[in-house]
């Protein structure tokens, strides 16, 4: 389950950010505590441009404080392909 972050310094200090993915990880001498900010983002881009999803990178490694300094970014795009034939018999098939 991703982790909100409202924590962002700078121009950013006002912005909350919630990834689709987090690797969140430990820190100090014995690992006892949870680092700040992620180190790794991914975020899918269902439903957001690929604008939106370079701003959201932008953000989330220039709002840390370059703490996170790996964002993934895929935008999917839904694709259908609808291929029908005819046979003699008039018997129609389809595919997704």
């Amino acid at each position: 389950m991703a982790t909100g972050f409202h924590n962002f310094f700078g121009q950013y200090s006002n912005r909350a950010k919630e990834a689709d993915v987090t690797f969140l990880p430990r820190v100090g001498p014995h690992f006892e505590q949870t680092a700040e900010f992620p180190t790794v983002v991914l975020e899918a881009g269902w439903d957001e441009s690929s604008t939106q999803l370079r701003r959201d990178a932008h953000l989330w490694q220039m709002g840390s404080g370059i703490g996170c300094s790996i964002q993934l970014r895929n935008k999917f795009k839904l694709r259908i392909l609808l291929e029908y034939t005819t046979n003699f018999i008039a018997v129609v098939g389809g595919r997704l």
